[in-house]
């Protein structure tokens, strides 16, 4: 489907710059500030460093009205960033002997492999989709190049009821004789995304599910997405990473030298092989509990070996966006090998975290 059926069927028949704006306050806007503010300054806006949510969002759509942002560029910055980070990670390994396939070898190899499959072949380099259908759809298969990465995106959408304290109306005294106030709220719609994306050349997959999304669903959602996209990603539920594993790991590393350069351990739960019984390290500090001499003293006492990584709150240190620098908040479950990121994130910074997690890893 070409890019303008598709933006046709959700806009309806308007300009490109309308639909550029509606693109920005139903999708953009809710984004990180910190990427708003970056995105705004790659299109040449000049930006104050204490931008307001509201402040970001006019000059996004003025920056579309003088066409300083166009259609085309904001669709292609939020196939980077919408859905990254704010989310729910599975990580899993892949066989070796079905990344090294011919299917694998470039671009075009890909896109042979992918629309070879009748049912997926209409999704492969599809545009953008900015629908919100009300189930989980598969609506585009994408390859990166550069990245070597194939991702398998799905959309739904979701509708709520979201608080507007400015339009309360405040306590009064009505015909009856009663006094009433009334608290406002307006219909708002979310996009929900979810993804596969397969790294061939790292023989590593991650699934992608949303923030909002309710963990004592996830096995099944995997379950779906994995079977809806087998014919062209061959991923065994069993090659999970251990995330058990990789909170012990990392929780030693992290109270190393070298490793605090990267990652601080705020806090680490280790329980005994039967679950009777756990040992907690824990700091209300992002630098975490490693600073502190006397528990860091009592931790290198702790052999890991005798206990399972149960859960971990780690900060992973990110590359510095325009001189500022960054971290992010990472919990890690060893029940069920569940990842929690907690912030928008580029795509690359995703990648760099959770290539961090399976470092830690056999």
């Amino acid at each position: 489907m070409s890019s303008w059926c598709r933006h046709k069927a959700y806009y309806g028949d308007v300009s490109e710059v309308d639909q550029a704006q509606s693109l920005v306050r139903d999708v953009i806007a809710p984004q990180n500030a910190v990427y708003l503010k970056e995105l705004l300054r790659d299109a040449g806006v000049t930006v104050k460093a204490a931008a307001s949510k509201p402040e970001l969002e006019r000059l996004l759509l003025d920056a579309v009205r003088d066409e300083q942002l166009t259609l085309a560029k904001l669709t292609d910055w939020i196939d980077q960033t919408e859905g990254w980070g704010d989310e729910h990670v599975y990580l899993f390994d892949v066989a070796k002997s079905f990344c090294t396939k011919p299917c694998w070898k470039d671009g075009d190899s890909v896109r042979k492999h992918v629309t070879g499959v009748k049912k997926l072949a209409e999704f492969f380099g599809a545009d953008t989709s900015f629908e919100y259908p009300d189930q989980r759809t598969l609506t585009g298969i994408g390859f990166d190049k550069e990245a070597h990465e194939l991702t398998c995106v799905w959309h739904q959408g979701t509708r709520f009821d979201k608080r507007v304290k400015e339009k309360d109306i405040a306590p009064r005294v009505e015909d009856d004789g009663e006094t009433y106030f009334y608290k406002a709220y307006r219909q708002a719609a979310r996009r929900n995304v979810a993804r596969i994306a397969f790294r061939p050349r790292n023989a590593l997959a991650a699934l992608f599910l949303p923030g909002l999304s309710e963990p004592k669903t996830h096995a099944d959602e995997q379950k779906a997405m994995l079977a809806e996209v087998a014919s062209i990603v061959e991923v065994d539920p069993s090659g999970i990473c251990s995330m058990s594993e990789a909170i012990k790991e990392l929780d030693t590393r992290a109270n190393t030298k070298k490793g605090a350069e990267s990652i601080h351990a705020r806090s680490t739960r280790l329980n005994t092989p039967d679950g009777g019984a756990y040992v907690e390290f824990a700091s209300d500090t992002e630098q975490g509990y490693g600073q502190y001499a006397p528990l860091l003293k009592v931790r290198k006492a702790v052999t890991t070996k005798e206990f399972i990584g149960a859960g971990a709150i780690f900060h992973f240190t990110l590359s510095p966006i325009a001189g500022k620098e960054r971290d992010v908040r990472v919990n890690l479950y060893g029940d069920f090998h569940r990842i929690r990121m907690w912030k928008h994130l580029r795509r690359e910074d995703v990648w760099a975290v959770l290539s961090a997690i399976r470092s830690a890893l056999p």
